[in-house]
Order: structure tokens, then C-alpha cells, then sequence
């Protein structure tokens, strides 16, 4: 008990002393610097803290404010982006209209036409006619050249092809091969490009059995 009693005292002292050597250091302060000044200075450290919070206030609301303008930036070119696409579907579309009617309407008439005078220039020509009548097809076929139109006669003795052959008459044979094979042509056909103007028009061999 008497130790205890001690101890407690003895840590009383201690912080009594350390309490009156605190008030005169702070005294001493006050005497130096003045306490006027002292809480003066605490002030303005204040105000500067307080100024630097609305500083870095002011820059992150511009920070944001230059997001969301790139955002709104991004989102408009994202805009423009997708009308282009489609302001250039529709310009392709356009152009296969275009082209579409051009063969149907112009230039699958005219070639049509042509083929006619084809067809009386081979008829002229098998009947043995000058050198002014071939030359007259060789120029037509010239100009269907111009045009991409490929003309086609089938080959004798080829199997009948139904996907660009038409029969307009038939051949008695004794030889089952040969049924149902090319004869002869008897108009040719025409191609323009991947279509299909007008078949090839042929004799074909039947087998009689």
C-alpha cells in the first residue's frame, strides 16, 4: 500500500510539472510573438486552406464540365459517323438502282435489237452471200463487244444444257448416245455479264429406239 501510495504520488508530481512547464513555454510565446500575432497567422493559414479548398472546388467542376463536353463531342461524332454510313448505303443502293434500270430499260432493248440484225447476218451469211455481209456481222459482234454482250452458239453433240439451251426441233438418231444431245444451233445465245440475255436456241437429237 505504501508503494502504491508512492507511485501515485510521484506520477501526480510529474504531470504537474510537465502541466507548469507547458504554460511557460506558452507564456514565453505569447511574450515573444505576441498572442495577437500568433492567432493572426492561424487565421491566415485558415483562409489560405480556405481559399485552396474553393480553388480545387473551382477545378474539378471545370474538369467535369470539359468531360462532359467530350462526351457530348464523342457522342456527336458518333452521329455523324452513323448518318455517313448510312448516307453512303444509300448512295451505293442508289447506284445499283441506277445501274439496274440502265440494263433493264436502255441497254437490254437495245441489245436485243442488235441481236435481230445478228440473226438476219448469219442468215445472210449462210446463204453464201459476200464478203460485205461478213464483214457487216464481224462489226456487229464488235459492238456488242463494246457493250460486254457475249454471243454463244452450243457445241454439236454437247448434252442438252436447259439453264441456257431452248429446242425448237428434234433429230430422229438410231444412237442412244446421242439422244438428247446438240444437233445444231439454229439462233445463237447472248450473255451480258453474269445474265442471261436469251438462250441458245438448237436441234436436238431424239432417239427412236
Amino acid at each position: 500500500m505504501i508503494d502504491e501510495h508512492r507511485n501515485g504520488t510521484s506520477t501526480e508530481s510529474r504531470d504537474t510539472e510537465l502541466g507548469r512547464s507547458l504554460h511557460l513555454v506558452l507564456r514565453a510565446l505569447d511574450e515573444r510573438y505576441g498572442r495577437n500575432d500568433v492567432v493572426q497567422q492561424l487565421g491566415d493559414v485558415g483562409d489560405q486552406l480556405s481559399g485552396t479548398h474553393h480553388l480545387i472546388e473551382g477545378l474539378a467542376r471545370r474538369l467535369e464540365r470539359h468531360e462532359q463536353a467530350q462526351r457530348e463531342q464523342t457522342q456527336a461524332i458518333r452521329v455523324l459517323a452513323d448518318k455517313h454510313g448510312l448516307l453512303e448505303q444509300a448512295s451505293v443502293q442508289n447506284s445499283k438502282l441506277t445501274d439496274e434500270h440502265y440494263r433493264n430499260q436502255i441497254l437490254r432493248p437495245l441489245v436485243r435489237h442488235l441481236l435481230d440484225v445478228v440473226d438476219l447476218a448469219d442468215a445472210f451469211v449462210d446463204r453464201g452471200t459476200s464478203e460485205h455481209r461478213d464483214a457487216l456481222v464481224s462489226s456487229i459482234f464488235d459492238l456488242l463487244d463494246v457493250y460486254d454482250v457475249q454471243t454463244f452458239v452450243a457445241d454439236e453433240h454437247s448434252r442438252f444444257d436447259p439453264n441456257v439451251m431452248k429446242p425448237v426441233a428434234s433429230v430422229p438418231t438410231c444412237t442412244p448416245d446421242e439422244d438428247q444431245c446438240v444437233h445444231s444451233t439454229v439462233r445463237r445465245g447472248a450473255s451480258f455479264g453474269q445474265m442471261l440475255l436469251r438462250p441458245v436456241t438448237v436441234r436436238l437429237y431424239r432417239y427412236d429406239g
